[in-house]
């Protein structure tokens, strides 16, 4: 009818519009195409609202309210959350030289599209010639976004770190290790301690100790002593499995008389290292 119009605006929390957070009645009709109103309440940052208009003429009939329009409240840019978990897991042992770094998606509170760094070394300050750094990578579809470094040393500790950027800010790390094994070895043969070679106790139920031997896998080690009357090994006196590295001789020995013994460790794999040297004592 080219009536004058008037118009109501209605800002809501909620996509179903009940929750009403602000609202004007009769804003005059603008100059040109549009008509603007400013919000007068103020809004939560980092929120979603929905607003509607309604346009009146003078003789009071109301037409239909528009389709309701979603708007994002964002005034300041908000650094993503730190990535809340990843892959391998903390101390985890990995099987291969090529393993999948995964990390569980940070969130953003700004909703920006979010991308992740990650960064590998044998170091854990991240500063050593081995570290290795991987492009921007762009987060993938599902829950998690993974990366595969260059081929890594085996039987080495690894410490891999990850977070995510929102194109302005990056998150804080998420930090985690892992040691690369991709075969189970023997452990090296443990040191003898004491009684060393050629000693004298005085004792007849002397403790036998060794210093821990050395496995390339990292794994706990328990260890075999067998003891001896003669230096061929060809006469056992008594022998223990699966101690620690201390072990006290169970029965009672000869005084005035030579005695010979060894050890070996074994690792959690069962995998059984060299015999260390043998070396005597006397009781006395």
């Amino acid at each position: 009818d080219g009536d004058p119009l008037t118009y109501e605006f209605r800002v809501y929390a909620d996509e179903s519009l009940t929750t009403l957070v602000d609202s004007q009645t009769a804003v005059a009709q603008g100059a040109g195409a549009a008509t603007s109103w400013q919000v007068a309440a103020e809004l939560d940052e980092n929120t979603d609202y929905w607003w509607t208009v309604q346009a009146t003429d003078d003789e009071d009939l109301n037409g239909d309210w528009s389709a309701a329009a979603r708007f994002f409240v964002n005034t300041a840019n908000d650094a993503p959350t730190t990535p809340p978990g990843g892959s391998p897991a903390i101390g985890a042992e990995v099987t291969t030289t090529t393993p999948l770094l995964a990390v569980v998606h940070a969130t953003d509170a700004d909703l920006d599209a979010l991308s992740y760094f990650f960064e590998i070394d044998t170091a854990a300050t991240f500063d050593s010639f081995e570290l290795e750094q991987s492009a921007e990578l762009a987060e993938q579809a599902g829950v998690s976004t993974s990366w595969t470094p260059l081929e890594l040393a085996d039987n080495t500790t690894c410490y891999w770190r990850v977070r995510a950027f929102d194109g302005m800010t990056f998150s804080h790390w998420h930090s985690g290790w892992f040691f690369v094994n991709t075969a189970n070895e023997a452990p090296a043969a443990p040191t003898v301690d004491h009684p060393g070679d050629a000693s004298e106790v005085s004792t007849r139920q002397p403790t036998l100790t060794v210093k821990a031997a050395l496995d390339v896998d990292l794994d706990a080690l328990v260890y075999d002593f067998e003891l001896y009357e003669d230096v061929e090994m060809t006469a056992p006196v008594t022998d223990v499995a699966g101690a620690g590295l201390a072990w006290q001789v169970g029965q009672s020995l000869d005084d005035n008389r030579s005695y010979f013994w060894r050890a070996r460790a074994v690792d959690a794999h069962g995998a059984a290292g060299d015999w260390s040297a043998t070396v005597s004592f006397f009781v006395n």
